[in-house]
């Protein structure tokens, strides 16, 4: 009896989440504008990604946050920094079984 109290209770805590997930998400974030960067010109957009993963609410990896997505452009576009920086979110999930959590960024690329 012990033994199926102790499983239920891990399958309970398991599909609800509640034993691991890590996931960053700003409240705010400040951007460069076309002001700050001053005269270096725009070179064009780049976008970046950065997600999560969570299986079965027991499993989670990954980074979806805002400043993985950041990095990630930066890196793509071989920029020393990005302005007029937009994000977005995009949520994907089937049934709790598995879900993903993905921050895209969008800015203009900025050479110093």
């Amino acid at each position: 009896m012990m033994k199926k109290l102790m499983l239920a209770l891990a399958c309970g805590a398991g599909l609800s989440g509640c034993l691991f997930a890590n996931y960053d998400v700003p409240l705010s974030f400040r951007t460069e504008t076309r002001y700050d960067v001053g005269s270096v010109p725009a070179l064009g957009d780049s976008k970046g990604e950065a997600c999560a993963f969570q299986i079965l609410g027991l499993l989670a990896f990954g980074n979806g946050g805002f400043d993985a997505a950041y990095q990630n452009a930066l890196t793509k576009s071989g920029a020393t920094e990005l302005f007029d920086v937009r994000t977005d979110t995009r949520l994907f999930n089937v049934l709790g079984i598995y879900s993903e959590s993905c921050t895209n960024v969008t800015g203009k690329v900025a050479k110093k």
